[in-house]
């Protein structure tokens, strides 16, 4: 197995990432995911290097710029997720352990339903929880998980449910993010549920 460190969408197989993230998490990724996030780095897990070209993927750990105007270097983790057939065989551990050597400071959520908060209170301690999120922070100082937390508690959904007629109609669009603007999201577009990702 290879992790990938690829620093743009033009350096990852946007089609086998998708697939990845739609089939962990059991949910459809909202239309306009990868044109309005910020990517700083995708952490890909392949058999070999030139998959990532090509996939498939075993897992990926998706970084973006949160835009933080006080704390360069803040990253959000905005997806970490592991195929159904990989987990268990140290796919996720080796992923992280190179996005912890590139992403000191660090913080993502995570429904209170999730399964796999147990893994992350392994790694990260206990989250800072505000319905419905668990919100899970590595190498941040007081104002800046407090910053991390209003971000991630603000930010729309990106998964979203699906049903006999396909996506749901509701939220059809990812958020575009403000550089020092706090996202937001009205309360009828939020959707509820849990999206487990290991």
């Amino acid at each position: 197995m290879e992790i990938v460190v690829a620093k743009s969408l033009d350096d990852i197989n946007q089609i086998a990432l998708k697939e990845l993230i739609e089939r962990g998490f059991g949910k459809r990724l909202v239309e306009g995911y990868f044109n309005n996030i910020d990517p700083v780095a995708f952490f890909v897990a392949v058999n070999q290097k030139e998959d990532i070209k090509e996939g498939p993927y075993k897992g990926a750990i998706v970084i973006v710029d949160p835009h933080n105007p006080y704390s360069p270097g803040l990253n959000y983790a905005d997806k970490m997720i592991v195929a159904e057939e990989h987990r268990g065989n140290g796919v996720f551990s080796t992923l992280w352990d190179e996005v912890k050597n590139y992403n000191p400071k660090l913080f993502w959520r995570a429904k209170k339903t999730n399964p796999a908060n147990e893994l992350y209170k392994s790694i990260a301690g206990e989250p800072q929880i505000t319905l419905p999120w668990n919100v899970y922070s590595i190498g941040l100082k007081r104002f800046e998980r407090n910053w991390a937390r209003n971000y991630a508690i603000a930010l729309p959904e990106s998964l979203v449910m699906t049903d006999e007629d396909g996506i749901d109609e509701k939220v059809t669009t990812s958020p575009i993010i403000i550089p020092g603007k706090m996202p937001q999201v009205p309360l009828s577009e939020r959707v509820s549920g849990s999206s487990p990702s290991f």
